[in-house]
């Protein structure tokens, strides 16, 4: 559990690390930091030159966030359920190897009641 918690952390963190070079780069850029910048979605392509006020700084933003929320959220998410579910299924076997364990007494004397309730096998003879 430690060394998941200490991968997730390094993936976050590399994650943030990279949104902030990116940020970075464009904020160093001359002239309109976002000049060149053209954002595709489904062939809808928006050119992000037009943009002028503090509109540049709230698109930047905006594509920062989108990318935390394409990296960060799924493993918040996914994780902790991750962790949950196998919570659950071993507690679930330790009941189902606990009851086992308790009727096993049971069920060892219910199978040699049967093996003396039924009726007995016929005695082939094979012809040799």
């Amino acid at each position: 559990m430690k060394r998941l918690l200490k991968t997730l952390f390094a993936i976050v963190t590399i994650g943030l690390l990279l949104s902030g070079f990116g940020i970075g780069a464009i904020v160093l850029t001359a002239g309109n930091p976002l000049g060149h910048a053209v954002v595709s979605i489904n062939d809808h392509e928006i050119a992000l030159s037009g943009l002028s006020g503090n509109l540049p700084a709230l698109a930047l933003v905006g594509l920062v966030m989108a990318a935390v929320l394409v990296v960060v959220v799924p493993f918040a998410l996914v994780v902790p359920l991750l962790v949950v579910g196998i919570g659950l299924a071993l507690g679930v076997l330790a009941i189902v190897a606990t009851t086992t364990l308790l009727l096993s007494p049971l069920l060892l004397i219910g199978w040699l009641i049967w093996r003396l309730a039924r009726p007995a096998r016929p005695v082939r003879v094979s012809a040799a």
